[in-house]
């Protein structure tokens, strides 16, 4: 799944439409951010909520016990949060009565802070009665820098988190306009706070136990919208190449990839063609796009992305290179995947 962030100081019609018709479904907002301002509290958000039910956006507020009472309600109350329309609440530090947290979850699906969550919890949560089946995670995102999270202890949580059978999400930075006041992204990795969105979405998905990608700043690009959803919904990973001339048809085609993954190269399910011209060896370096020749026999016509170096072979014509700044995404790629080959901008 993606979704996007929104905050009530700077919400944008247009970037919560095109993230709707792109393929985000969920709209993240923060009510504990002290530059928001808490002036007409209720007013904006059921603006905002009004916006996203039209969208067939759900939106997820971020709540402490504070802000409900500006929401005009407590805990003990959840009246106005129903009326406003909401009936998911990301609820971080102030929530620990497992009581409370259970009258909240007959009205709300509940997202706690990943961070909080242990096996301890878990397990007196469950003597409480609280359905944990029933709750997803979210990470925080950090807006300064050299503060957001280590991968590999991110990675491990993660993953004993989903033994108990949570649902993960965290956090990528945006590319398009960034948070307010410092400017640096919202990240829940600090690795990817400079990052593509891409690549960091396709990252925290494969190699660090992450189910649902939450774009953290104001804006992304159109098109990083459209990549991340084509990921998160259908395991396509767009990688941005130049063909060289005569390929051109290889744009913007689904290229399934073959199950049985080399360490060396990826193999693209295409059409063997037999007489495919033999072209100029050079050496395969990683990332480039190769194609069989008809010395290759009956593999001629089968396609190939180099995952790591390799030398020239006359059998094998060298069609295409990957961007540079997308070269990370072939570490990740998998054999049930599909793969767009899209053209530079």
């Amino acid at each position: 799944m993606l979704g996007i962030s929104t905050y009530l100081s700077d919400v944008n019609e247009l970037y919560l439409t095109q993230a709707a018709e792109y393929g985000a479904s969920t709209v993240f907002t923060s009510l504990q951010i002290p530059e928001e301002g808490m002036c007409n509290v209720e007013e904006r958000v059921m603006s905002v909520v009004n916006l996203c039910n039209q969208l067939e956006l759900k939106m997820v507020p971020d709540v402490s016990p504070q802000t409900l009472e500006l929401l005009g309600t407590t805990r003990h109350n959840i009246s106005s949060l129903k009326r406003l329309g909401i009936d998911s609440i990301r609820l971080d530090y102030g929530f620990n009565a497992f009581e409370e947290l259970k009258e909240l979850q007959e009205h709300f699906r509940l997202i706690l802070n990943a961070s909080v969550v242990t096996s301890e919890y878990v397990r007196h949560a469950q003597e409480e009665g609280l359905d944990c089946t029933k709750i997803v995670l979210l990470h925080n995102f950090y807006p300064h820098s050299d503060t957001g999270l280590g991968k590999e202890e991110f990675a491990l949580k993660n993953k004993e988190l989903k033994s108990f059978g949570f649902r993960v999400q965290a956090f990528v930075p945006g590319d398009a306009k960034r948070r307010f006041p410092l400017f640096e992204a919202l990240p829940t990795l600090e690795e990817h706070r400079n990052v593509n969105p891409l690549i960091a979405a396709v990252d925290l998905c494969e190699n660090c136990f992450v189910d649902d990608v939450f774009i953290g700043d104001n804006q992304a690009l159109p098109t990083t919208l459209e990549e991340i959803a084509a990921y998160c919904t259908n395991n396509t990973i767009s990688l941005h190449a130049h063909l060289r001339s005569g390929h051109e048809e290889l744009y913007n085609q689904s290229l399934r990839c073959r199950k049985d993954v080399s360490d060396s190269l990826v193999r693209l399910i295409t059409p063997r063609i037999p007489g495919i011209a033999q072209e100029l060896a050079e050496e395969r370096m990683r990332g480039s796009i190769t194609q069989d020749n008809e010395l290759a026999k009956r593999y001629s016509g089968e396609m190939s992305i180099v995952k790591k170096s390799l030398s020239g072979s006359a059998r094998t014509n060298v069609i295409g290179f990957i961007d540079p700044r997308y070269l990370r995404l072939v570490d990740y790629i998998r054999g049930d995947h599909t793969i767009i080959i899209k053209g530079l901008s």
